[in-house]
């Protein structure tokens, strides 16, 4: 790449003057440090060398004209950046000094004074010319420019902020809300902006406001884990948009304490569930969509954000030839995303069927559902479940099926391929929970597993099924 140069790590532009400016500007190369290192985006290190070599362009341009030449103003201030990089004086390093003792800025106006006399001369030329009616030269205008931009105090330039660093990063990912996951990056960092609120994008800010959030989250009883996983999108941002823009900003990850008490989830007890199946089959004010979704995850222990993925091809209710009676749907990329998971049903399937009529929308099971956040699903879940016992939740319907599995002394197996249960404390971690059974006579066998850990939902006589709904 033309005037790439690269030194150990560091990147440089680097060109030859030209021959005829060379006595002028005192030297035959010109050298700047690109603030990048090897390895860098190619787009980005272009993108830096054209903007330092407008600014040499700029300045030889200056040099090389006579006093009739008029500068723009753009040229000007690229000139006069350049200038100032080969004199060694920083945008802003000559303002006064806003902070430090007396001593401290007598000797900074003392060292002010000796850089205007000795590599900002010219201002005194363009005072003396513009007196005396003369035009002073395009050097002269341009080291009259350097000197301002080296006076005036950088902090006028306006900070970055978190939003700054968000909008870069959500238009660099082109995020979209209708995607779900990204449509849960967005919502992390709307709930992350709403507790800290914009800030300066600073290495104390950063880590801050991490803790903030995560001390308000952590208040709200919400598992460590999910707080990590919330911030990383938004970490990802703040890095991007430093390294991006090569701020000397530290992104450092926060780690939330855990809670000392850690609360274990309530499951759903079988009187309770009677009870809620209860209210399903009767009570036609609850929306249709909540009553679909509350009848497949009792019965399953399905977590919403599955069902709101599920499509109607995964969704094979009774009387499909293939599979010979057999009601029950697939999990893809939910608790489970190595493998499929084969979930049986087998209470309500009339008030299923009749309810899926009025949902489904040709494509997704749960319909509008479907394009909602899981967040949102859970709150009408939970309205109903706190008819049952306050301290229900959507999640109680899981942990209340693993308990009935508990209960009833069904196989591991079961748990692990149709539950899902292959991880977290309550895993046995078998490397058979990797496998999926999707075979009609496997499907069979779950499906008689099912029955027995839904026992409150379904009546057994003599082998001849009795669904709820239809026996009311």
């Amino acid at each position: 790449m033309k005037y790439l140069r690269r030194h150990h790590n560091q990147l440089y532009y680097e060109r030859a003057v030209p021959t005829k400016l060379k006595a002028a500007v005192g030297k035959n190369h010109v050298k700047q440090k690109l603030g990048l290192t090897v390895g860098a985006a190619d787009s980005q290190v272009a993108a830096k060398i054209a903007q330092i070599d407008e600014q040499y362009q700029a300045w030889f341009k200056t040099v090389a004209s006579d006093n009739s030449y008029k500068l723009s103003q753009n040229d000007k201030r690229a000139a006069a950046l350049a200038y100032l990089n080969e004199v060694g004086i920083g945008v802003g390093e000559l303002a006064p000094l806003s902070h430090g003792t007396l001593s401290e800025k007598e000797a900074h106006n003392e060292f002010v004074d000796h850089q205007r006399d000795n590599l900002f001369d010219a201002i005194y030329h363009v005072v003396y010319q513009r007196e005396t009616g003369a035009e002073p030269s395009p050097k002269d205008y341009v080291i009259e420019y350097a000197w301002h931009l080296a006076t005036e105090p950088e902090t006028l330039q306006a900070p970055a902020t978190f939003e700054d660093a968000w909008l870069f990063y959500s238009a660099q990912k082109k995020l979209d809300r209708g995607i779900r996951s990204q449509r849960k990056a967005i919502q992390f960092w709307e709930r992350f902006h709403a507790a800290v609120g914009n800030q300066p994008l600073t290495s104390k800010n950063i880590y801050e406001a991490q803790r903030e959030y995560s001390d308000i989250q952590l208040e709200r009883e919400v598992q460590v884990q999910s707080i990590e996983r919330s911030l990383n999108p938004i970490l990802s941002a703040f890095r991007m948009y430093v390294d991006e823009h090569q701020l000397d900003v530290i992104v450092k990850k926060y780690k939330p304490k855990q809670q000392t008490r850690v609360q274990e989830r309530v499951g759903i007890t079988e009187s309770q569930l009677r009870e809620l199946w209860e209210i399903l089959s009767k009570d036609n004010s609850i929306r249709s969509d909540t009553r679909l979704t509350l009848l497949l995850m009792a019965q399953s222990g399905s977590i919403n954000s599955e069902l709101q993925r599920l499509r109607m091809k995964d969704f094979i209710i009774e009387g499909h030839p293939e599979y010979e009676g057999v009601s029950w749907f697939r999990v893809l990329n939910g608790k489970t995303k190595d493998r499929t998971r084969p979930v049986p049903l087998v209470a309500g399937l009339e008030l299923i069927k009749e309810l899926l009529e009025e949902v489904a929308d040709g494509e997704y099971v749960l319909g509008k559902l479907a394009h909602l956040t899981e967040s949102a699903i859970s709150e009408k879940a939970n309205k109903v479940l706190k008819r049952v016992n306050p301290d229900l939740t959507a999640y109680s319907l899981r942990h209340g099926w693993l308990d009935r599995c508990y209960n009833v002394g069904v196989p591991e197996s079961f748990q692990d391929r149709v539950g899902g249960w292959s991880a977290g404390s309550k895993s046995k971690k078998r490397g058979y929970a990797r496998m999926a059974d999707t075979g009609l006579d496997r499907l069979k066998q779950y499906e008689h597993y099912q029955k027995q850990v839904n026992r409150a939902l379904v009546a057994t006589s003599e082998g001849n099924l009795v669904r709820l709904n239809q026996a009311m």
